[in-house]
C-alpha cells in the first residue's frame, strides 16, 4: 500500500529543510503521474507547432513584401526607361520643349536617378544654341534683304535716268531733225526763188 516515511531531522549538512514527508509512489500514482508528463509533453509540441506556424507565415510574409517590393521596383524601372525613351523620341524630332517635360517626368518617377537632369542640361545647352544660331541667321537675312533692297533702289533710279537720258535724246533728235526739216524747207524755197527769177530773165 502507501505508506509515509516522515522526516524528523530538519537541519542536514548546515541546510535548515524544516520537516518532510515522503510518500512511496504507488503504481496508480505513478501512471497518473506519466499522463501528467504526457500532457506537458502533448502542450509542449502544440506550442512548437504554433511557433513553426507563426515563423513560416512570417517568412511567407517576408517573401510576399520582397517579391511585391521587386514587382514595384521592377515596374518603376520600366515606367523610368520609358519616359526616357519618349523624352530621347522628342529630342530627335526637335521637340526640345516637350523633351524637358518627359525628363521631368522622370525625375517624379525615381528622383535618385541623375541621367534626367544631364539630359536637361544637354537640351537646355542646344535650345539656347538653336536660339543664337537662329537669332545669326535672321540677322543676316535681314541684312540681305536690306541690301536687296538698296540694290532694287540703285537699279530702280539708274533705270529712271537711263529713260530720262533716253527721252532727253529723242527730244533732242526730234528738234533736231525739225530744224533740219526747216531749213530744207527755207533752202527749197530759196531755191525755187531764184529758178524762177532767172527765167524772168
Amino acid at each position: 500500500g502507501g505508506s509515509t516515511l516522515k522526516f524528523t531531522k530538519t537541519h542536514i549538512m548546515g541546510v535548515n529543510f524544516g520537516e518532510m514527508e515522503l510518500e512511496e509512489i504507488t503504481p496508480e500514482k505513478a501512471k497518473s503521474f506519466g499522463k501528467f508528463n504526457d500532457k506537458i509533453s502533448d502542450d509542449k509540441k502544440t506550442e512548437v507547432k504554433k511557433d513553426i506556424k507563426a515563423v513560416k507565415e512570417q517568412n511567407e510574409k517576408k517573401e510576399e513584401a520582397q517579391k511585391a517590393e521587386a514587382t514595384a521596383q521592377k515596374e518603376k524601372a520600366d515606367k523610368f526607361a520609358a519616359t526616357m525613351k519618349a523624352g530621347d523620341e522628342f529630342r530627335g524630332t526637335g521637340k526640345l520643349t516637350e523633351a524637358i517635360a518627359e525628363y521631368n517626368k522622370a525625375k517624379l518617377i525615381d528622383g535618385t536617378q541623375t541621367s534626367p537632369d544631364t539630359k536637361i542640361k544637354e537640351v537646355e545647352a542646344q535650345i539656347l544654341s538653336e536660339k543664337e544660331a537662329k537669332s545669326k541667321k535672321d540677322k543676316e537675312l535681314l541684312e540681305k534683304q536690306q541690301q536687296e533692297q538698296r540694290d532694287k533702289e540703285i537699279a530702280e533710279a539708274q533705270e529712271k535716268e537711263r529713260l530720262a537720258k533716253e527721252e532727253q535724246e529723242k527730244a533732242q533728235k526730234e528738234r533736231e531733225e525739225r530744224e533740219q526739216a526747216e531749213n530744207d524747207r527755207i533752202l527749197a524755197e530759196q531755191k525755187k526763188s531764184q529758178e524762177q527769177a532767172e527765167l524772168k530773165i
